[in-house]
């Protein structure tokens, strides 16, 4: 990764937006918050633990506790329940679950501080605040009271024990019978609770927040889903009034991100319908119940984090090494594969950054250790902080790394990663046998093998366009010097791109939308192409802009499109390597009879795709991987053959199912 900082006048949360790179960090461990239907309320079946309401306290000034029903939290001890429980939020073990009586739970191992009457806001779940606590969950966070029997306005007019409550089940239906392959879950229950409208009598709730065991002991890893589900309310019969008051709360999941007194980092789960506006949306309850209908619940789906060890840059950004995926226990050598390579420049044409929390797709793509980062603010202005320290220990700070930047105050949280194309390259290079292993700390691998004349490349250069039919362009790219690794991306303009075809197994191509990444490792030379840019445009020019090489950015090229058909006698094809099917260009110099076929390495003639007489001009035809039986050939290196007029053209191809 290039060593820059760039700043933007934006808000936090603009910020987050603009890079994609910081991807929130609830949009990390969650996905987007859906309702699921057909699921009707029930109370917690069997067995479970009434918390008393004189046990929910606040903390006062000096450090004294008061017991409290209005703004109190209770502490549960996940160590203390019968069996154990484990849970991760946010990246950690969840040791401690802070329960509000107003509506929401806290997981931050830490106890909350100063618990005001403040939190009550249900503001608290979209700002960032000393004042409001992190870590949430929050089926129905607002002003609540827990009430007991003596509680009333007038001797006709009284209100409903509340109750609030937790227990270890496993899952069963509405009627409390076991289910097929049921979850196990802890559920904390608000039953009647006063909610919303202290003077209101027939202002009750009922609700639950279900936290589901995701047991994962051998990668240490137990972040489940959560789900919010809602009962009956305006359950008073002993209230003179007729409805109670349901507007105004937040529901949703927040975590630690963002800058104090600056947007959070949360999901509005309110936003359902339209999830892509979840992380920015900051609207409350406008009517019972949040799910929009009955028999409707809320589920945040976990994304679990990859709690293999602290690999950070061992080259699989494909995340294939996790528990349940196809290297699962593998070592390095099995499960860096070309995947990650693709991982990596997938994100860089589509321009939608790897995941940048602590283990996540850039903590292991970021192979080189130079793409660590973090945020700082000064009035508006943000600004993107790169680490210089590359140290394997990266989680030691003071120990060999130096302290944490001012304002850190933790780095599994507030430090991120990414990754780029070079990084693409150097897992390239560890499969080409060039990189002996990841990470791969020196800040080079060998350019050039021996000495030369020859300077190292530092950019790219397109020469000798061949105008293939009328304004399509075979654009060959070079590197202006030697290289052994190297890494580009490019935006074409001026031209539409329709392939980019790697030389051979040394280099590694993708496009999207006319962004281009090149990377390669083996051994390059100035005057040999690395790949086949075919593109359209009826402009003479074409120009690469946002050129970077090498994590440097580099000057415009621009690109000088032929003037005239070329009809040289020879084939090409597209893509390469393929996996389904791949066009075969054959380009016809001169007429006659040919035969266009597709030979293994040995020789042995496997189908014959096209034989006849032949014009001058450019023909297509289709490969699918079959021999001429129509069976499907193994992968491996094949190549395409033209005879005729006395000449041979080749083509190695590729298949790679």
């Amino acid at each position: 990764m290039k060593r820059f900082q760039y700043i933007v006048l934006a808000t936090f949360l603009a910020m987050i937006a603009m890079t994609n790179t910081s991807k929130a960090q609830i949009n990390a461990d969650f996905e987007p918050p859906v309702v699921i239907t057909n699921q009707i309320y029930t109370e917690i079946c069997g067995p479970s633990t009434v918390i008393p309401a004189s046990s929910f306290y606040r903390i006062l000034a000096g450090n004294t506790i008061v017991a409290d029903r209005n703004d109190g939290y209770f502490p549960l001890e996940l160590s203390t329940i019968p069996g154990g429980f484990k849970f991760d939020f946010g990246g950690f073990r969840v040791n401690r679950i802070w329960i509000s009586i107003n509506g929401f739970v806290s997981f931050d191992n830490v106890q909350p501080g100063s618990i005001s009457a403040n939190q009550r806001n249900p503001r608290g779940l979209f700002v960032k605040s000393a004042t409001f606590p992190n870590y949430v969950a929050a089926p129905f966070w607002g002003d609540h009271y827990y009430r007991q029997v003596p509680d009333r306005i007038s001797l006709t007019n009284k209100y409903t024990k509340s109750s609030i409550s937790y227990a270890i089940v496993n899952e069963t239906d509405f009627n409390c019978q076991p289910v097929q392959n049921p979850r196990r879950m802890l559920i904390i229950q608000w039953k009647d609770l006063n909610v919303q409208d202290t003077s209101n009598t027939q202002s009750v709730a009922n609700f639950q927040i279900r936290l589901i065991e995701k047991r994962d002991d051998l990668r240490d890893n137990f972040q489940g889903d959560i789900e919010f589900w809602y009962g009956q309310v305006n359950g008073n019969d002993s209230s003179t009034v007729l409805n109670g008051n349901y507007v105004g709360a937040s529901v949703g999941l927040k975590g630690t991100l963002g800058f104090n007194n600056d947007f959070a980092d949360y999901y509005n789960g309110l936003s359902f319908n339209t999830p892509n506006t979840s992380g920015t949306d900051t609207n409350k309850t406008f009517a019972w119940k949040p799910t929009g209908g009955d028999a409707r619940i809320m589920r945040f789906v976990a994304r679990p984090r990859q709690f293999s060890s602290n690999e950070w840059g061992n080259g699989d950004p494909d995340l294939s090494t996790a528990s349940g995926q196809r290297h699962f226990g593998f070592e390095q050598n099995r499960y860096v594969t070309l995947s990650d390579v693709h991982a990596i420049l997938k994100s860089e044409t589509t321009r939608i950054r790897l995941d940048s929390v602590y283990r996540r797709n850039a903590f292991y793509a970021d192979v080189n250790h130079n793409g660590r980062y973090y945020f700082t603010k000064a009035g508006l202005v943000v600004t993107k902080n790169f680490m210089t320290f590359k140290n394997i220990n990266f989680d030691r700070f003071g120990v060999g790394e130096g302290p944490l930047p001012v304002g850190i105050t933790n780095p599994f949280t507030e430090i991120f990663y990414e990754a780029n194309a070079y990084d693409a390259a150097l897992i390239l290079g560890y499969l080409q046998n060039i990189v002996p292993t990841l990470p791969w700390l020196i800040d080079s691998t060998v350019i050039s093998g021996k000495a030369s004349s020859v300077a190292n490349a530092s950019s790219i250069e397109f020469v000798n366009s061949e105008a293939v039919t009328s304004n399509t362009y075979k654009v060959p790219v070079y590197l202006n010097g030697n290289s052994k690794t190297f890494s580009t991306t490019f935006d074409v303009e001026n031209a539409n791109v329709v392939s980019v075809e790697p030389v051979d197994i040394s280099v590694v191509t993708r496009f999207d939308n006319n962004r281009v990444a090149i990377v390669g490792s083996g051994s390059f030379d100035f005057d040999k192409p690395v790949a086949y840019m075919t593109v359209q445009s009826s402009n003479a020019l074409g120009v690469a802009k946002n050129v970077n090489f090498n994590e440097n950015e580099v000057p415009t090229v621009t690109m000088e499109l032929a003037s005239q058909l070329q009809t040289a006698f020879g084939v090409s094809n597209t893509p390469n390597p393929f996996t389904l099917s791949t066009n075969i260009s054959v380009s016809i110099e001169n007429a006659g009879n040919y035969s266009v076929g597709v030979y293994d390495q040995l020789g042995n003639k496997l189908i014959t795709l096209r034989q006849g007489w032949m014009t001058p001009g450019l023909y297509n035809v289709e490969w699918n991987g079959t021999n001429q039986s129509g069976a499907s050939l193994s992968n491996g290196i094949y190549f395409v053959r033209v005879d005729g007029d006395n000449k041979t053209a080749s083509r190695s191809v590729i298949l790679n199912k």
